[in-house]
């Protein structure tokens, strides 16, 4: 019998699982051939679990024919498949005008008509997890608009497209389930898309915006009874200098800000303005806005702030007052200094509920001291201290408070403190301050030091005198 014969009867005659299997790992345009060379294969290679098509990676090794038969295969499997349940379907596209100088184009003439279609095709299948990225090489955006569709199926949505304007019809049928969803460096012309979350998505639970840009309206609210978990993200200042984003969300429990330097001035314009009474965890880096305000936040639990040089502290004091109901605190160095650089008194700001503290890039030179001091005042039921040493240079340098009685002359509270861990840096503030809490905190259970090599020396001869049980541990 034929070698080929023998072979071409032994595929066939696996059992569907496993040639369904075998079918997973082939590409778009290759399951497009399988499916013409019999019924059974035909049959076999809709069923798979998740289809993926990036061209955006290897754009410059299509010719233009190429890249028309790949959508043409694309759409021949997507209507192959027919109702057949999707999991997960990713597409990355870079849109093109021209190739290499001539004058057809190598990408629909007509992008929002065959994206509505496209899409279509795709909400067919019954698809979970929908991944867009397209990059449009052209000078003026296109608009790409969200057909009106009943895709309950739909869990995850995800759209990333340069000059990519997102309009979303405000429907209460479109993706009504609808979990989580990601846009990231697309244009907003209006304030359709937070309408549509607000009164589309009931079952929405993580919402992500990235570097979203040309937001025409002066302001946006978003307004959901269901959402969890919100990430809010512009790495630089994409035209949004004087809007208002409205956050009002009873069921929100982690907020992640991150503001990146702003173009030509020192902070954002505009507010950001939460309303989330479940807020648990909060993460601001960066730059601020004009106005930020956290109103009813009394569950937080985390607070982890890391402002850039540059932000003063009249433009963050509403920041602070409203997480001063915080558990939970982690800052960086130039945040601590920010928070002391007020007029207030430690009275007028008061982190009663802080009972862990971590401060990470703290050299504690002399400057430092002063803000570290400032913070620890406003703490009176602080019970672990984690402090991650910074920058390090001379030995010598700003070591004004080398001594125990200096640190004693502070008139630290530190009643309850039960466990410390410290990153020495160089000079002999971070020894002192060290023999200082082990000779009155009373409560002190463990302290972990850990020290620089050439400070074996100095941790040797110092005296390390304790009034408790404390377990003290050098590394």
């Amino acid at each position: 019998m034929n070698c080929k014969r023998i072979e071409s009867t032994r595929f066939c005659d696996l059992p569907d699982e496993v040639l369904e299997h075998i079918l997973s790992f082939l590409t778009i345009e290759d399951l497009a051939r399988v499916g013409c060379v019999s019924k059974r294969y035909s049959k076999l290679h809709p069923s798979t679990q998740s289809l993926s098509l990036d061209e955006s990676t290897d754009a410059s090794i299509f010719t233009c024919d190429q890249r028309k038969r790949l959508l043409g295969s694309l759409e021949r499997v997507l209507i192959r498949r027919g109702c057949n349940k999707l999991q997960c379907f990713r597409f990355s596209w870079c849109y093109h005008d021209h190739d290499e100088g001539k004058p057809e184009s190598c990408c629909p003439k007509d992008l929002n008509s065959w994206m509505v279609k496209f899409i279509d095709n795709v909400v067919r299948c019954n698809v979970e997890e929908l991944h867009l990225k397209i990059n449009q090489g052209i000078t003026q955006a296109a608009y790409v608009e969200f057909p009106v569709v009943r895709c309950k199926s739909l869990k995850h949505l995800s759209v990333k497209g340069m000059k990519t304007n997102i309009k979303t019809p405000l429907s209460s049928a479109s993706f009504s389930n609808l979990e989580r969803l990601e846009l990231t460096l697309v244009c907003i012309p209006d304030e359709g898309i937070f309408k549509w979350i607000s009164h589309s998505c009931k079952c929405i639970k993580e919402l992500r915006l990235e570097d979203i840009y040309d937001f025409q309206n002066n302001s946006a609210t978003i307004e959901s009874p269901s959402l969890k978990s919100f990430t809010f993200i512009l790495n630089k200042d994409y035209n949004l200098s004087n809007y208002n984003l409205y956050v009002t969300c009873e069921k929100l429990e982690d907020a992640c800000i991150l503001l990146g330097k702003p173009c030509y001035t020192g902070k954002y314009g505009g507010a950001l303005l939460f309303s989330a009474p479940s807020l648990k965890n909060l993460k601001w880096t960066g730059h601020v806005m004009m106005f930020q305000n956290l109103s009813e936040v009394m569950s937080l639990e985390k607070a982890e702030i890391e402002l850039d040089p540059g932000v003063k502290f009249d433009d963050v004091f509403n920041l602070f007052h409203g997480i001063r109901s915080v558990k939970v605190l982690d800052l960086s160095e130039r945040t601590m200094k920010c928070l002391c650089e007020g007029d207030l008194t430690a009275e007028q700001l008061q982190l009663h509920n802080v009972c862990c503290l971590r401060i990470r890039g703290l050299s504690l030179m002399d400057d430092d001291v002063h803000a570290m001091v400032s913070l620890l005042k406003r703490m009176p039921n602080l019970a672990t201290l984690r402090i991650e040493a910074g920058r390090t240079g001379s030995r010598y340098r700003s070591s004004s408070y080398g001594n125990m009685s200096i640190w004693e002359l502070q008139k630290l509270a530190l009643h309850n403190l039960k466990e410390v861990t410290i990153q020495l840096s160089s000079g002999n503030n971070g020894i002192s301050f060290t023999q200082y809490l082990l000779h009155h905190g009373l409560q002190l259970q463990k302290m972990v030091i850990y020290y620089l090599p050439e400070q074996s020396y100095e941790v040797r001869r110092y005296k390390w005198p304790r009034t408790s049980n404390a377990k003290v541990v050098f590394l």
